[in-house]
Order: structure tokens, then sequence, then C-alpha cells
């Protein structure tokens, strides 16, 4: 994850001390992950599955692409508040 990471802030030539920020969704056993990164000073969010929207009047399915988009517009919203 952290080369990632840092392939990533290479990739956009962002400089060293940028701000990262990492959002993903996990059950119960997926927070050592987040204890990990925090620890290397990298801020994170996990998310309940259950609690990320889905439009229901449509009967939409809830597929990976729907909930990664869903992620990233709550994770702005809740960073620029």
């Amino acid at each position: 994850m952290l080369d990632l990471i840092e392939q990533h802030k290479e990739k956009w030539s962002l400089p060293a001390g940028v701000r990262v920020v990492v959002s993903y969704e996990a059950g119960q056993d997926g927070f050592w992950i987040c204890r990990a990164l925090q620890a290397r000073g990298i801020e994170c969010y996990v998310i309940d599955p259950a609690s990320i929207p889905v439009e229901r009047h449509k009967r939409r399915a809830k597929t990976d692409r729907l909930d990664i988009i869903k992620l990233v517009i709550n994770l702005r919203a809740w960073l620029t508040c």
C-alpha cells in the first residue's frame, strides 16, 4: 500500500509532504490496515459497507464501482467541511 501511494505521488508530481488521505470500506477485521497506515502518518477513514448510500428508488445494485464513486464523493465532502 505504501509503495502504491508513493507511485501515485510520483505520477502526479506531488511534493513529499503532501497530505495523504485514505478511505476504504471494511468489516470488523479491516481496522488493522487503518492503524498501520496511521502509524506511518497517513490519514485514514474506515467506512462500514452498509453505510454507503445507494439510490433505492432506481433499484440499483450495490457494486464496487458505485461504492468507490460514493466513497470519493463523501470523503471529499467530509474533508472540505
